[in-house]
């Protein structure tokens, strides 16, 4: 996966054409589609060595909903966003208006309040890990809102906000953001006309994450995007972002613990805004969703099962349950529990939203939204619409998924996961909106070992490619064993088209 070009470097860059130094973006939200509700797995404290959400001790697998939205610049102008070296946590940026993407030597048209974040997803044996990566903070937030079957805002259940993660953003890229921490200058926009996808299903992505069923209550909701929402990017014209929305209905069985989403079809002419937007991630006030995150050194993942090893664990970087306390019952390194950043108190808050049209610009309706603009010099006026003669990129199409699919993409994802599958095992699917599939399935193999649990599969997309992903969650059992679970989340199973 590329990483983003360094100030100097501009081989890799596209232009935009017929932009003039001083232009400004005009940042316009699509409507989220491929949403689905499963489990996620923040590794971003213990990595992919943590001893697993099943194991005693470590917290439950958190929940999120997931999905694809694509912001787009609808021009004249690119979004221009730089930074120096220094540190490899947070960096300061600032927005730059030049005449084509990829130099930061156009006039500065903002330079305070904006960010670069270091996310830790320690999701993959590189290192770094493929998901350690620069994240543009603030340029959108994403929401669970509930709201009734008549259309309007329902505060008998709380909203519920996205991870704080930021959007992983490279020049006219999909998630090709800097891996590296102690990476050189930072740069990365969107040309004039063109999109960027925000989600590939990649463990970096920002979801709407929560911490149990027990949070989220049945019923029809609104997954709303937002670009823009505090108003530190400067725009073209008088206002600043954008809403779009997408209508879900939840069902959920807190007794039994199993949960669906169902995408309702078309896109919403109203969205419900909330009112006041969750503030700011930064390193200055506390809200650092990465304050207690720590890089993996990099390590070769077990993805062995040996049916006959009943502390036999796939997955991570140990072969065997390791060992947590001595005699004296003092914690021994380097295997921590499981834990998730996903603890936020500010995640879900009371619902309080306006209905707006679909596409409204965020500080028209909210006063400024989440925040306004900073003074700065006001560039050259030029028309709000885009320059004739730019291609816009855009993801291709994900076709819908169908249940002969789904059990074909499961049975590939067990394998990709327990190295084979015998042809008697069980696999049934249901299509539950989204492009995605879930199923059940279940094995026996020799020794009295028995495989069961759920895969849930569905497509994404980005400009060049659709691709198949899944998740699960399996129980391997053996009669005078302890049974332990094989837990994955969003992991890309391969190339459809």
């Amino acid at each position: 996966m590329a990483a983003v070009a360094s100030l100097c470097a501009s081989a890799a860059v596209v232009p935009s054409a017929f932009a003039a130094s001083g232009d400004l973006p005009r940042l316009v939200q699509q409507a989220p589609t491929g949403i689905a509700l499963g489990y996620f797995d923040d590794h971003s404290r213990g990595g992919d060595n943590h001893t697993g959400w099943s194991h005693d001790g470590s917290d439950g697998e958190p929940l999120a909903v997931s999905f694809q939205s694509t912001l787009r610049n609808v021009g004249p102008g690119v979004l221009q966003l730089c930074s120096g070296a220094g540190s490899t946590t947070w960096r300061d940026a600032f927005q730059a208006a030049p005449a084509s993407l990829g130099t930061c030597t156009g006039p500065a048209v903002n330079t305070s309040a904006l960010n670069f974040r270091y996310a830790i997803a320690n999701h993959s044996d590189a290192n770094p890990s493929t998901f350690n990566r620069w994240h543009l903070m603030d340029l959108q937030r994403f929401a669970l809102v509930p709201m009734t079957a008549g259309g309007q805002q329902d505060t008998s259940r709380p909203t519920i906000w996205d991870t704080g993660w930021g959007t992983c953003l490279n020049l006219d890229g999909d998630m090709a953001c800097e891996q590296a921490a102690n990476a050189g200058n930072l740069n990365a926009g969107i040309s004039a006309g063109y999109n960027k996808l925000t989600q590939e299903g990649a463990p970096d992505q920002a979801v709407i994450a929560f911490r149990s069923l027990e949070s989220l209550g049945a019923g029809r909701y609104q997954v709303v995007a937002m670009s823009n929402p505090y108003g530190v990017f400067r725009e073209t014209g008088t206002t600043t972002g954008s809403v779009a929305c997408t209508n879900v209905d939840v069902t959920v069985d807190h007794g039994a613990g199993t949960f669906s989403l169902a995408q309702q079809a078309g896109t919403p002419a109203q969205c419900l805004l909330p009112r006041a937007i969750q503030t700011r991630a930064t390193s200055m006030n506390g809200f650092d969703p990465f304050e207690l995150a720590q890089a993996d050194s990099g390590c070769a993942l077990n993805t062995v099962d040996d049916p006959a090893d009943d502390t036999d664990l796939t997955g991570h970087c140990w072969t065997h349950i390791p060992i947590f306390s001595n005699e004296a019952g003092d914690p021994l390194a380097p295997h921590p529990l499981a834990r998730t950043n996903v603890q936020d108190s500010r995640a879900v808050t009371p619902t309080n939203a306006v209905l707006v049209a679909a596409g409204s610009a965020i500080s028209t309706n909210l006063g400024g939204g989440g925040g306004t603009t900073p003074p700065v010099t006001t560039p050259k006026t030029t028309p709000t619409v885009p320059k004739t003669g730019v291609t816009p990129t855009t993801p291709k199409v994900i076709p819908p998924m169908t249940t002969r699919h789904g059990r074909s993409y499961a049975r590939s994802a067990l394998r990709k996961t327990f190295g084979s599958l015998p042809s008697s095992a069980i696999v049934s699917c249901r299509l539950t909106g989204g492009s995605t599939a879930a199923c059940t399935v279940s094995w026996r193999r020799s020794g009295g070992v028995r495989y069961r649990g759920d895969v849930r599969v569905w497509f994404t997309s980005n400009t060049q490619h659709v691709m198949w992903n899944y998740g699960m969650t399996v129980k391997r059992t053996k009669r005078g064993s302890a049974a332990r679970t094989t837990a994955r989340t969003s992991r890309l199973g391969g190339t459809v088209s």
